[in-house]
């Protein structure tokens, strides 16, 4: 599976209804395939079996997700990849410290991988599960950094990994590195 994160089957097809628009395709297809491509596919029935697998094979983490909201704000509804990982870790409904307290985790990505791919990718998907939401909640990393292949996290949110740290229920989703790294967060100092 590529490392690249890949939008839900209805996030395609609406990326794929704005391609056609904004580059005057005279076929839905033809900005499927375009789109396709874009993603490291050669056309959409390439792509089409990954994207269904990240609905199929992960409806049990993705199913039900509710996110904290702010003010009466609902929470912006997310891509199954980023909601797969949040549940994974903290659950379906996560919600923050009430004491204000940060959980601190750290992962060495230099032992667990020697995938560059792996190692970018699982980094991007913690900065867009940071970015996602921070405009209408507390944001899932307060703080995140690299140093020297160690990464750094600061949460609100305490990973609990409450379906256990099954690796099938990311199968599919994620591939085997980036499965590895997800499952290798630790809490910082212990």
């Amino acid at each position: 599976m590529n490392n690249r994160i890949l939008p839900s089957l209805d996030e395609f097809k609406y990326q794929a209804k704005e391609l056609k628009k904004s580059e005057n395709y005279e076929r839905l297809g033809h900005a499927q395939n375009a789109l396709a491509q874009k993603y490291g596919f050669i056309s959409y029935q390439a792509i089409l079996p990954n994207l269904k697998a990240i609905v199929e094979n992960n409806n049990d983490l993705v199913k039900g997700l509710e996110l904290p909201s702010f003010a009466g704000i609902k929470s912006p509804k997310l891509g199954s990849q980023f909601a797969s990982f949040i549940s994974f870790c903290f659950g379906h409904k996560p919600t923050p410290n009430k004491n204000n307290k940060q959980f601190e985790y750290t992962i060495d990505l230099t032992k667990i991988t020697k995938n560059e791919d792996a190692q970018n990718f699982f980094y991007t998907l913690v900065l867009k599960t940071s970015e996602i939401n921070t405009m209408l909640q507390v944001s899932f990393f307060a703080e995140i950094y690299n140093d020297y292949g160690n990464l750094y996290l600061k949460t609100p949110f305490e990973i609990t990994y409450p379906f256990g740290k099954k690796r099938e229920l990311l199968k599919g989703v994620f591939d085997e590195d980036v499965i590895t790294l997800i499952l290798s967060i630790k809490a910082k100092n212990k």
